[in-house]
């Protein structure tokens, strides 16, 4: 998420998320192309537009938490839950 990356680069979060969290470290990429080749699933968080066209070509797991796109919910492995 881009908004995740923002935050901790920019620092507001960075030394609470440095000591906390140094499981995610590895984790955390920003090429969103490499984050969906490499997943089998996605959980969507947020129903921020860029996030559409992604999804639209992506063929693993979705699990949408906040009802993204109604374009989104026809894919054969769309989950829509807490919405």
């Amino acid at each position: 998420d881009r908004n995740v990356s923002c935050r901790i680069s920019t620092g507001t979060n960075e030394d609470y998320f440095n000591e906390k969290n140094k499981y995610f470290e590895g984790l955390m990429c920003d090429d969103i192309d490499a984050t969906c080749r490499d997943s089998e699933m996605i959980l969507v968080g947020n129903k921020d537009q860029y996030y559409v066209d992604i999804l639209k070509k992506y063929n693993g797991i979705i699990f949408d938490l906040c009802y993204i796109d109604p374009t989104i919910i026809k894919k054969k492995k769309y989950f829509g839950i807490n919405w």
